[in-house]
């Protein structure tokens, strides 16, 4: 859920733009400009740092909107999306990063509209990140220094790491194009897009229930202060028929506290990110997965918010503009 402040921030920034809807110059010639707000030491940053300055100037090459900014300075700022968590994982291959396409807006008063509010302004992506098109089955704390006990640090973060492999799979709605998923996102008003390598294992494996009963359990084990709910977990995974077990884990369960999933295919499937999709011959800096985000904001709609607040929403102009099966093209692979 957004902030309550970011709401404030955005409905400020909604109400200004309304009462001056005519200051907008759409017609000035912009620039492009690109920032790298990674720290990169090692050869491999280095070359990753290469690698998606190269993506970000295919996109303005290819991105009608991108190559002939009017009415814009387009700024691309590429920012890092890395943890010692995310470490943690062996699902967790190449580097990561946000890449992000600011359109800063010219006024007729001279100045430069670069504020980050609201999405009209700006579109991004992110790069070989293995949380895309899912969102987290529930909330696991990692090791705290407040409360758990010294000598289980690296044992309650490699549980909570497996914890959190586990995600929650939107549906499928189609293949684009070979290398190109769409999957549905509940409860928003837009798609995501994956775009991978599709001669490499799949990027998603089913889990079982019986072996999220066996994540949970070892989770809920190492801390004193889970007893309780290790005692329920213990008595609902019990409860589970035999013949559920060995099936894929779905979300939901009619009475359960704890563990509330089901083997019966009812809810989303439960899946985590395949440590073989990535090929690792090739180095961590190589591009081999992408999420993006695919807004369904209608023509009408389009219009009428130009109407309203006096400049169009170009970060949907921007997806309407890219050619997918082109951008499948950009994954990096043996040569």
């Amino acid at each position: 859920m957004r902030p309550l402040f970011m709401i404030c921030v955005l409905l400020i920034h909604t109400q200004a733009l309304a009462d001056e809807a005519s200051l907008f110059l759409h017609e000035k010639p912009g620039q492009n400009s690109f920032k790298y707000a990674i720290e990169a030491k090692t050869p491999d940053e280095v070359q990753f740092k290469t690698n998606v300055h190269v993506l970000s100037e295919w996109f303005r090459r290819n991105v009608p909107i991108l190559a002939h900014p009017k009415g814009f300075d387009m700024q691309v700022a590429v920012t890092g999306d890395w943890d010692d968590h995310y470490l943690l994982s062996k699902a967790n291959y190449g580097l990561r990063a946000n890449m992000t396409f600011y359109f800063h807006l010219f006024m007729k008063d001279g100045k430069t509209w670069k504020a980050e509010l609201p999405s009209a302004s700006y579109y991004g992506f992110t790069i070989n990140s293995t949380l895309g098109a899912m969102n987290p089955h529930g909330t696991f704390p990692y090791f705290s220094n407040g409360t758990d006990d010294p000598k289980r640090e690296k044992a309650i973060d490699r549980a909570a790491t497996k914890m959190d492999e586990v995600r929650v799979v939107f549906p499928l709605r189609e293949e684009l194009a070979p290398g190109v998923h769409i999957y549905e996102n509940p409860g928003s008003s837009g798609y995501n897009v994956i775009v991978f390598n599709p001669k490499r294992p799949a990027y998603w494996l089913p889990v079982t229930v019986k072996e999220l009963a066996g994540i949970y359990l070892e989770y809920y084990s190492l801390r004193p202060s889970d007893q309780l709910l290790l005692q329920e977990l213990k008595k609902e995974i019990m409860g589970i028929p035999a013949d559920e077990l060995d099936e894929p884990a779905y979300t939901g369960h009619d009475s359960n506290i704890v563990f509330r999933m089901n083997g019966k295919k009812q809810g989303l499937p439960l899946m985590r990110f395949n440590p073989d999709y990535w090929d690792r011959s090739l180095p961590p800096s190589a591009i081999q997965f992408m999420t993006f985000w695919f807004p369904q904001m209608s023509a009408e709609d389009m219009a009428a918010h130009l109407t309203r607040f006096g400049y169009p929403v170009r970060s949907q102009m921007l997806v309407n503009q890219i050619d997918w099966n082109a951008v499948a093209g950009q994954i990096m692979k043996k040569k």
